[in-house]
């Protein structure tokens, strides 16, 4: 079976980590890269510290965290456990929060102390104060729980991406938050559909400019891990630093939305030179 056959998580990370092990699998605005060997790496010691917590298989936990390479790390280590990830967009706030933490009945929420001049902490407080049972809070400030990868139990076993792992919910704009709930697989599906007709191979450089907790954020993390190619990321959307970082390193795919494009049009305005010269969709 080819990498691009996988449709579970945790096993398209061991297998990319094998096949391409030194080649950069994520690099962020500040220059912290990391390669497919040690985003394994990183992902086995962050299940080993969620572990401890007591996350297991079928374990709901919930994650609110900006773009970070962490939170791509984050997502593998609970992919390793065989978890049920509910991310959450960080601008999410009381009534959103306290709605999703309700019906998935996670026990565990991951945030960000401050983050954007928002103390999270005290937002994820707030809008759990009347549950009987409220989630126990993890900060993640560029840092996950650590632990030894000796101590975690084998990978979950039976068919690769068929069980639920992800709910994704909405705002709710006109009534409550809705969660969608995905298996690897449904997620692997939507991925596998953009690699074939971008004809996306190890050499393209793909952007994640956008909320991780997304559910595309998820998808560009597989799409990555099936295709070999690379992820620059940005926590924020911030115009000179995103597009500084993308011509630094060569973006070859920056697929995102009406108002990145219309940013990046604009900026392309005030220069004669190419700003993406390798830049083909």
């Amino acid at each position: 079976m080819s990498v691009l056959d996988d449709r579970g998580l945790w096993s398209l990370v061991e297998r990319r980590a094998t096949q391409s092990s030194d080649r950069v699998l994520v690099v962020d605005e500040h220059e912290r890269a990391v390669s497919f060997r040690e985003f394994r790496d990183l992902a086995e010691r962050a299940a080993a510290g969620l572990y401890a917590h007591g996350v297991r298989e079928h374990t709901r936990v919930m994650w609110m965290l900006p773009t970070w390479i962490e939170s791509l790390v984050l997502s593998a280590a609970l992919a390793r456990l065989g978890a049920v990830q509910v991310p959450l967009i960080p601008a999410y706030r009381e009534r959103e929060i306290g709605f999703i933490a309700r019906q998935c009945a996670a026990p565990l929420l991951l945030i960000p102390r401050v983050w954007r001049g928002t103390d999270y902490v005290q937002l994820a407080t707030n809008a759990t104060a009347t549950m009987d049972e409220p989630p126990q809070l993890i900060v993640v400030d560029r840092s996950l729980p650590d632990g030894d990868p000796s101590t975690l139990p084998p990978p979950p076993a039976g068919p690769a991406g068929d069980e639920l792992r992800w709910i994704f919910y909405t705002s709710g704009t006109t009534s409550d938050p809705k969660g969608a709930k995905h298996s690897d697989a449904t997620i692997a599906a939507s991925s596998w559909g953009m690699i074939e007709p971008w004809r996306l191979t190890d050499d393209d450089v793909m952007t994640l400019i956008f909320p991780y907790a997304h559910i595309g954020g998820v998808s560009l993390l597989i799409i990555s891990l099936m295709a070999g190619n690379q992820l620059v990321i940005v926590e924020t959307f911030d115009r000179p630093v995103v597009i500084e970082a993308l011509m630094r390193h060569g973006v070859t795919l920056a697929g995102s939305g009406p108002a990145f494009w219309r940013a990046f049009i604009d900026e392309q305005q005030q220069h004669t030179r190419r700003l993406f010269p390798r830049l083909r969709l």
